[in-house]
């Protein structure tokens, strides 16, 4: 029993636009056969209702995708381009940004050698000391640049992680959307051709 409810789950899922319109074709036909009233007027009436639901499934199902994806209803793109004039331009989309400058601090060092008192031996001293300042300058900077971009991989890691995570929820969003849309525009398409060859006749 299981079984067979899977496999008409199945069944449904895949091809209910066309379930469906064989069943109002069995209805179609046993309004004709068992009720007393004129074909061509039966069949003039299914054409005319299955054309214009055929036409209010499509119509919806369009408006449906661009709310989802676009986040507009079709009344909006047209009073958008009633607006502007023009049709409607489509936002960029931004993704979190992180625009940090890194700036290298310059090092300075002065040497001032003009006391005529110091001896060369001083004087060199004063030099060592002056190129060891600078070197911790150096290395500071260095050290502060280097955390500066270790930090800045990290935010970018993390852009990264977080911008594939919301490209899998649309992705999955996009599919399950596409599937039951274009089925629902298949079978409105399936009752607009339907009706139309209801229509002649006769």
């Amino acid at each position: 029993m299981t079984v067979i409810l899977d496999l008409l789950k199945w069944a449904w899922k895949l091809f209910w636009p066309l379930i469906v319109l064989i069943i109002l074709i069995g209805v179609h036909v046993g309004i004709i056969t068992y009720m007393d009233f004129d074909s061509g007027f039966i069949n003039k009436n299914i054409s005319m209702v299955a054309q214009i639901i055929g036409s209010f499934l499509i119509f919806y199902s369009i408006n449906a995708n661009l709310k989802t994806y676009r986040n507009k209803s079709l009344w909006s793109l047209f009073v958008d381009s009633l607006k502007q004039g023009t049709a409607s331009k489509d936002e960029p989309i931004i993704i979190n940004g992180h625009p940090d400058s890194i700036t290298l601090t310059s090092v300075k060092g002065e040497i001032s050698l003009d006391n005529d008192t110091q001896n060369v031996e001083e004087k060199i001293e004063d030099i060592e000391k002056i190129i060891d300042e600078m070197r911790n300058e150096i290395n500071d900077s260095y050290q502060q640049t280097n955390n500066h971009l270790n930090e800045e991989i990290v935010k970018v890691t993390n852009d990264n992680k977080a911008a594939n995570s919301d490209m899998s929820k649309v992705k999955s969003k996009v599919i399950k959307v596409s599937t039951s849309e274009v089925s629902l525009q298949i079978f409105g398409i399936m009752l607009m051709v339907y009706g139309a060859v209801v229509g002649h006749i006769v």
